[in-house]
């Protein structure tokens, strides 16, 4: 059986229309790069809307949700991760997203105020997502966690693991 899981960039879907919420190509290129590493070992959706994500999740609980964290959907991430935590407390929840702070001591803190996070993803998110549905595959042993990662141990102690050097880079004459 494929490994269920969910990408979330959530939105305010209150105060705008329907066809102004596409999923960005971020999203797309983390369910891209883990298609292509697992095939059909996974099984991939994409939401925008919380109330879709959350219907899906009472529907058929994922295995793993990712959240994409932004400035604007911050608060709304910990609302609905902390309501999926409370009720599905099996589900890895990882996120990561351009906010997510240099300084490690802000990461703590970002950690402790969303506690419904197992793992936090710095920097660039395809290869350490798959490398965390890797890590999920194969035990979820804490002192393995892959790099880019962030996150807390069962004693409530915090793991940064090594930063991977980018393997995205762009090359060429800027003046051009």
């Amino acid at each position: 059986m494929a490994i269920r899981i969910y990408l979330a960039d959530l939105a305010h879907t209150h105060s705008v229309q329907d066809t102004s919420l596409t999923v960005p190509l971020s999203l797309g290129y983390i369910k891209a790069y883990a298609v292509q590493t697992f095939a059909d070992e996974v099984d991939i959706r994409l939401f925008k809307h919380p109330e879709k994500l959350l219907s899906a999740v009472h529907e058929a609980p994922p295995d793993i949700i990712g959240f994409a964290n932004y400035g604007w959907n911050s608060d709304l991430n910990r609302c609905i991760g902390t309501h999926v935590r409370s009720r599905f407390p099996s589900i890895l929840i990882v996120a990561g997203g351009p906010n997510v702070d240099a300084d490690p001591v802000r990461r703590a803190a970002f950690l402790e105020c969303h506690s419904y996070i197992d793992v936090l993803v710095i920097d660039g998110g395809e290869q350490p997502f798959a490398d965390i549905i890797n890590w999920w595959k194969n035990g979820r042993n804490y002192s393995d966690l892959p790099q880019n990662i962030v996150a807390f141990d069962a004693d409530r102690r915090l793991i940064q693991t090594p930063m991977r050097p980018l393997a995205k880079i762009i090359e060429g004459n800027l003046d051009q």
